[in-house]
C-alpha cells in the first residue's frame, strides 16, 4: 500500500514542476519567441481608436499641443494649400475656432515652462513657399493670441529648445539661410553664431548646463551630408561618426526638441532618444547623453512592415511619466496608425508595436500625448497637400485601456498553452487518484467562491443591467460622439468601472458594445423603411461615418447592410 501511494506522489511532483516550467516560460520570454541571433520578435498589439469630432478647418502642416488638459491645434494650411491663421481647441463641446495673429504653416508651436505657447515662423506664401519671421503668444487661460516680435532669421521647418530661464535656442531652416539664434523668452531675438554647416530640420539637444548640441544629417535643401558635424553654444564643433551610418528620420514640421527628452534635467541628466535608419532600411533607436551618441539596446528589432505593408515612421513623443518613448507611423495601403513603444528604462529596452484598424487619416497627422496618457491624432493629407483632412482620433494608450491580443501569435505559443493545460489536467487527476486510494472513505471537496469575488460579480452584473437599461430606454448610442465618460456620468459611476464592466461581462470593448446597439437600430430602420438610403441609416443610427457603419454591421450580422436587407426580401436604394 505504501508503494502504490509513493509512485503517484513522485509522478505528481514531477508533473507539477513541469506545469510550472511550461506556464512560466511565456513570462520569462515575454515579447515573443527568439529570432535568429537570440533576439525576440516585437509584440504587436491592437489598440482602439475613438473618432472625435472633426476639426472646423481641414489642415496639414499644423502643430498640436496639449495645454492645461486641452488639445489645441495651431495654423498649418487648408484646402488649396493656403496658409490658415486659425487655431482650434477641444473641450466637451467640440472644437472651438480662434483667430491667430499670423499664419504659421510649418511653423513652430512650443509650450514654455511659463505656461504660455510660443508660436513662430512658417511659410509666408501658399503652396509651402518661403519663410517669415513673425512671432506671437497664445494664452491658454483666455484662448487669445498676441503678436509681439520677429525672429532674427526668417524660418520654416526649424527646431528649437527651451534651455535656461525661459531662454530658447533656435536653429535650422528649409530652403533658406540657417543661423543659430537665442530668444530671451520675452521679446528679444538675437543672432548667436553662424553654424559650421547649413542645416535643415536639425535636432537641438541639451548637452550640459547652459549648452546645447545642434546637428542634422541633411542640409537646408534635403541633401545628405557626407560627414555629420554638430555645433554647440559652448565649445567647438565635433563629428558624429554614428550618424554617418544611421540617418535620423526627417520631419516635415518644426520641432520643439523637448519631445525627445527622457532625462531628468533637475538631476543634470541630458538624455534624448530618436529613431534612425541605415542604407538597408533597418531601423534603430539612437540614445544621446551629453555629447555621446550610441544605439539603444533593444530586445527585438524594430518592425518595418505589418501584414506586408511598409510602416512609415514619423513624429516622436516621450512619455516620461510611464518611461515610454513613442514613434508614430502609418502605411499608405490600409491607412492604419502605428505607435512603436520603447520602454527605455529597461535594459535591453522592450519594444511593442501598437496598431489600429484602418482609419480615415493621412500623412502628417500630428500625434500629441494627452493628460490621460492617450494619443490624439488630427489632420494630415491622403493624396496631396491641396486636400488636407479634418478627421481626429483618440488612440487609447492610457492606463485604463484594454488591448486585444496580437494578430501575430505563433503556433508554438498555442502548443505551449496546450502542454500546460495537459499538465494541469494530469496533475489534477493524479491528485484525485492519490487521495481516493489512500482513504477508504469518499471525500467531497466543495469549491467555495470568496465573498469578495461574489460581491464584485454581483456589482458588475447590476451595473451591466443599468447600462443596458439606459441604452434601451434613452438610446444614448444615437449620439455619434458618445464616450465612456458620458455613460458613466448618466449612471453616476466612473469611466473605469463602466469600461471594465463591459469588457468583463460582455467580452468586448466599449465601442463594439455601443456599435451593436447602433446596428440593431439600423436594422429596425431598414425593416420600417426599406427605401431609406444606407447613408441616411448610418447617420440616424449614430455612426460617425459609413466605413465604421459597414464594418460594425458586418461584425454583428456577418453581412453588409445590402446583403442583410436582401435576405429580408427588401430593396435598399
Amino acid at each position: 500500500m505504501e508503494q502504490t501511494t509513493k509512485a503517484p506522489n513522485r509522478l505528481y511532483r514531477l508533473l507539477a514542476l513541469f506545469c510550472l516550467a511550461v506556464l512560466s516560460f511565456p513570462a520569462a520570454t515575454a515579447g515573443g519567441p527568439p529570432e535568429k541571433g537570440g533576439r525576440k520578435s516585437c509584440p504587436q498589439v491592437r489598440l482602439e481608436a475613438e473618432r472625435l469630432p472633426d476639426l472646423n478647418v481641414p489642415r496639414s502642416g499644423h502643430q498640436v499641443l496639449c495645454v492645461n488638459g486641452e488639445v489645441v491645434v495651431f495654423g498649418g494650411h487648408t484646402t488649396g494649400f493656403l496658409p490658415t491663421a486659425t487655431a482650434e481647441y477641444l473641450d466637451g463641446d467640440g472644437w472651438h475656432l480662434k483667430q491667430m495673429t499670423y499664419t504659421h504653416d510649418h511653423g513652430l508651436a512650443m509650450l514654455l515652462k511659463s505656461g504660455k505657447v510660443f508660436l513662430a515662423g512658417g511659410c509666408n506664401e501658399p503652396l509651402g513657399i518661403g519663410q517669415h519671421h513673425a512671432t506671437e503668444w497664445y494664452d491658454p487661460a483666455t484662448h487669445t493670441f498676441e503678436g509681439f516680435g520677429c525672429l532674427d532669421t526668417k524660418r520654416s521647418i526649424f527646431a528649437a529648445l527651451e534651455v535656461d530661464s525661459g531662454c530658447v535656442a533656435i536653429a535650422g531652416n528649409w530652403f533658406g539661410k540657417d543661423d543659430i539664434e537665442l530668444f530671451d523668452g520675452k521679446r528679444r531675438f538675437t543672432h548667436f553664431k553662424t553654424p559650421t554647416i547649413q542645416r535643415g530640420v536639425p535636432f537641438v539637444f541639451r548637452s550640459a548646463d547652459g549648452d546645447v548640441t545642434i546637428f542634422s544629417s541633411k542640409n537646408t535643401h534635403d541633401v545628405p551630408f557626407d560627414s555629420v558635424v554638430a555645433d554647440r553654444l559652448k565649445g567647438e564643433p565635433f563629428r558624429i561618426p554614428l550618424l554617418e551610418k544611421w540617418h535620423p528620420i526627417r520631419f516635415d514640421l518644426s520641432l520643439d526638441c523637448g519631445i525627445f527628452a527622457i532625462g531628468d534635467e533637475a538631476k543634470d541628466e541630458y538624455s534624448y532618444l530618436f529613431a534612425a535608419y541605415d542604407d538597408n532600411g533597418k531601423m534603430a533607436i539612437v540614445h544621446t547623453d551629453g555629447t555621446r551618441f550610441k544605439l539603444l539596446p533593444t530586445l527585438s528589432e524594430i518592425p518595418t512592415t505589418f501584414h506586408g505593408n511598409t510602416i512609415i515612421y514619423g513624429f516622436p513623443i516621450a512619455d516620461r511619466l510611464h518611461g515610454r518613448f513613442y514613434i508614430g507611423g502609418m502605411d499608405s495601403t490600409e491607412w492604419r496608425f502605428y505607435m512603436l513603444s520603447v520602454e527605455y528604462k529597461q535594459s535591453p529596452a522592450r519594444l511593442t508595436l501598437y496598431y489600429t484598424d484602418p482609419l480615415q487619416i493621412g500623412y502628417s497627422c500630428v500625434p500629441v500625448l494627452t493628460t490621460d496618457g492617450d494619443i490624439v491624432i488630427s489632420g494630415g493629407f491622403a493624396d496631396d497637400n491641396f486636400h488636407p483632412m479634418a478627421t481626429v482620433y483618440r488612440i487609447m494608450t492610457g492606463p485604463n485601456t484594454t488591448t486585444s491580443a496580437s494578430d501575430s501569435i505563433k503556433w508554438w505559443w498555442l502548443l505551449l498553452g496546450g502542454l500546460g493545460l495537459l499538465a494541469i489536467v494530469l496533475t489534477a487527476y493524479l491528485y484525485y487518484t492519490r487521495y481516493t486510494r489512500a482513504r477508504k472513505r469518499r471525500i467531497i471537496v466543495k469549491d467555495e467562491i470568496p465573498d469578495e469575488e461574489i460581491d464584485d460579480r454581483q456589482q458588475q452584473d447590476e451595473l451591466m443591467q443599468r447600462i443596458c437599461q439606459l441604452m434601451d430606454d434613452e438610446q444614448p448610442f444615437l449620439d455619434s460622439n458618445l464616450k465612456v465618460q458620458d455613460i458613466a456620468d448618466l449612471l453616476g459611476s466612473n469611466r473605469t468601472y463602466v469600461s471594465d464592466c463591459i469588457n468583463t461581462v460582455k467580452g468586448c470593448t466599449f465601442n463594439q458594445f455601443v456599435n451593436t446597439y447602433r446596428v440593431r437600430y439600423a436594422q429596425q430602420l431598414l425593416r420600417h423603411d426599406p427605401k431609406k438610403k444606407v447613408s441616411s441609416v448610418c447617420l440616424l443610427s449614430g455612426f460617425a461615418n459609413e466605413m465604421t457603419f459597414f464594418r460594425a454591421f458586418k461584425r454583428v450580422t456577418g453581412q453588409t447592410p445590402r446583403e442583410w436587407a436582401a435576405g429580408q426580401n427588401r430593396e435598399i436604394d
